[in-house]
């Protein structure tokens, strides 16, 4: 044999009594058995003389009983590594996993050659993927018995012949199969073991390049380690027919009626993941009537059935995937005869009080149909009158119940209009009723007289003119609609006049005004102007709130404490003489605080802050730089101003007198940029 020296290569020498197998970078290139010279006995005839080989130095000689056999290496141009453990396989093998099977054995030769250990205790044999690698590989080992020879597995521990060998952990998720060894793990339960290794996979579409798989094993307290062996497995992916994952409901039409059908995105399933090609035909496999058509790309089926069409027919739906492999679904068209328009019965009323709330159930209206159809789509075509001009009607009617609701209580007032005249039809499912009135009359309600006690009390007004006297205590009295009367009385009050022109006295105490609308609002002493025109009396505070639109909330007027809120929209807020809070809410926003120590917030949007040499000192809690701007007024300009430090904050003055304070913010970035004249 001959040996390239222009490489470098491993060899490894395994030495068995008389046999020896070489090994070059890990695999059989050599094998044999040492010769016996002590038995060899050459012969006279010079051809059968051999010299014998164990006369020179510094040489080794591979050879069999044959005379004529062997090699030679000198020693000297070699570097020699004494090694005792091995790792053989059959370099030829290559295991393949096939999609959705069982784990398949990695290596069932492989071989284990150990000359110094009589077991693997704390020793490892590391299993792991080495290229390729996926989260859908598994790594594991086959489970065989208890019978002589065999590995059992049991939870996390192996058995060799009912004797623990070790435990594993990992082989998923990317994480390497690891087995560490008990006492028990001679070297031929470690090399069963190692012929027991399975590789699967969990993909119903698995990558199909080739796994490359390592094994490395460890002896424990002999501190030998094996050089890696690599196995290859080849992954073969197979086709997997389509299934109903769910079936197509059963279709329903009324003949001279279009029919529209789509078939449901999830009815077929593949787990190849490919696109299915769908075909519609009869169950018998015949085509479908000329008067129903399917739109394979859309899957949809369409057309219009006649008389002649009335009936049931079996649809089937087949899905077909690339490689040829189908399944199919079928369901029942029925085709059903026209039949006899449904009737509203005649003479239906209902009575509601007026000003009942949006949603109160007014009554249901009664229909026959003869061929006992379902009835649906009830509605409302005449008569449903929108009295406030606020786009609201007064009722409405659900379409399938025939149910009659209240939609908007602005519009059911017995002194503007006492009935309602209502006129509906219904469907059911192919014909429309004829119109049939149905009357709601309105009941006429009075106003309600509401005391309080001395304790803190919620009153209510109802949808009448009221009059709600809180006495005592802290209350919360709401007028709700009408033009009611509110008494605080004695306490601190918060006074919610509602809609309607109402008169409110909060009394004794500091007592609030308070109101929530999507409108402008302006507020003096003695009148709040919003959703009605209130009269005020005894008021030392308001808290008005604005809606989504744009809206101005002037309260320059009213000398109490003010909390003006604008919310959404870019908003127009102007504070009191008070000390005031003033926030903008979303939108930008314009906020004078005016006269007072005012608290200004600007919230969202690039709002403006108004500064005047005659009102108090305000504090901006979040002014942004770039973002919101000081708008001067009153002839006020910039030349006017100084601006300085006070620690985190900046100060805006006249002369000596401070205007506004910006909280947190650095008085450098402050420049003439940041003011406009308003």
């Amino acid at each position: 044999m001959d040996f390239d020296t222009t490489k470098s290569v491993n060899y490894d020498l395994a030495i068995f009594g008389y046999n020896y197998t070489l090994y070059a970078d890990n695999k059989s290139i050599l094998s044999g058995r040492l010769r016996n010279y002590s038995a060899y006995k050459p012969t006279t005839e010079p051809d059968k003389f051999f010299p014998n080989p164990y006369s020179k130095t510094n040489f080794i000689f591979f050879g069999d009983n044959n005379p004529y056999a062997g090699a030679e290496v000198k020693l000297g141009d070699i570097s020699l590594t004494t090694h005792s453990k091995y790792l053989s396989y059959s370099p030829n093998n290559i295991v393949t996993y096939q999609e959705n099977n069982p784990g398949v054995v990695i290596d069932s030769q492989i071989t284990l050659i150990d000359l110094d250990s009589p077991n693997f205790e704390k020793g490892r044999l590391t299993v792991r993927l080495i290229s390729s690698i996926s989260n859908q590989d598994i790594l594991s080992i086959n489970s065989q018995g208890n019978g002589a020879g065999q590995i059992n597995v049991f939870g996390d521990s192996i058995l060799f012949e009912s004797s623990l060998i070790g435990t594993f952990k990992g082989g998923f998720d990317n994480i390497p199969l690891e087995i560490n060894f008990t006492s028990k793990a001679t070297p031929k339960a470690v090399e069963a073991l190692m012929r027991n290794i399975t590789y699967a996979n969990n993909s119903d579409k698995p990558l199909t390049h080739y796994r490359q798989i390592e094994f490395v094993l460890n002896d424990g307290n002999f501190n030998g380690t094996s050089k890696p062996v690599v196995r290859e497995i080849r992954i073969q992916s197979i086709n997997d027919v389509p299934i109903v994952a769910n079936p197509i409901s059963n279709q329903t039409i009324v003949e001279d009626t279009t029919f529209n059908f789509s078939i449901p995105n999830n009815t077929f399933k593949d787990l190849d993941a490919e696109q299915l090609t769908l075909n519609a035909t009869l169950s018998d496999n015949s085509p479908l009537p000329t008067w129903l058509v399917f739109n394979p790309e859309t899957a949809t089926f369409s057309g219009t059935p006649k008389n002649n069409h009335v009936g049931v027919i079996q649809v089937k739906v087949t899905a077909r995937d690339n490689a040829g492999e189908s399944t199919a679904n079928i369901f029942s068209l029925t085709v059903e005869n026209v039949n006899n328009i449904p009737i509203i019965n005649a003479n239906q009323s209902f009575s509601l009080n007026e000003n009942s709330r949006a949603g109160t159930f007014v009554g249901r209206v009664i229909a026959t149909d003869a061929n006992k159809d379902i009835l649906s789509n009830w509605t409302i075509t005449n008569g449903n009158l929108d009295l406030d001009g606020d786009g609201k009607a007064a009722f409405t009617i659900n379409s399938i119940s025939g149910r009659i609701i209240v939609n908007d209580a602005d519009d059911l007032d017995f002194e503007s209009n006492p009935s309602f005249e209502l006129q509906l039809t219904v469907s059911d499912g192919t014909s429309i009723s004829e119109n049939q009135t149905v009357t709601i009359n309105l009941n006429n309600l009075d106003g309600l007289t509401i005391e309080g006690t001395t304790e803190i009390d919620r009153l209510r007004g109802t949808q009448e003119d009221d009059i709600i006297d809180g006495g005592g205590g802290n209350d919360f009295l709401y007028g709700n609609r009408g033009n009611d009367t509110l008494i605080g009385g004695s306490g601190n009050d918060n006074l919610y006049g509602g809609e309607g022109d109402d008169s409110i006295d909060g009394g004794d105490g500091i007592d609030f005004v308070r109101e929530t609308a999507d409108t402008n609002f302006i507020l003096t002493n003695n009148q709040l102007i919003g959703v009605g025109t209130d009269t005020l009396v005894s008021i030392e505070g308001a808290a008005l709130t604005g809606g989504e639109s744009a809206n101005k909330i002037d309260a320059a007027n009213f000398s109490g404490i003010a909390y003006l809120y604008g919310r959404g929209g870019n908003d127009t807020l102007i504070g009191g003489s008070a000390n005031d809070i003033l926030k903008g809410g979303e939108g930008d926003d314009l906020i004078n605080g005016g006269a007072g120590s005012d608290r200004l917030y600007g919230e969202g949007g690039s709002d403006i802050f108004v500064l005047s040499s005659v009102k108090g000192r305000d504090t901006i809690y979040d002014f942004e730089d770039d973002v919101d701007t000081l708008g001067l007024s009153d002839s006020l300009t910039f030349e006017d101003l100084t601006i300085k430090a006070s620690g985190n904050n900046t100060n805006i003055l006249q002369g000596n007198q401070i205007l506004v304070t910006l909280l947190n913010v650095n008085n450098n970035l402050i420049n003439e940029s940041d003011f406009i004249s308003v």
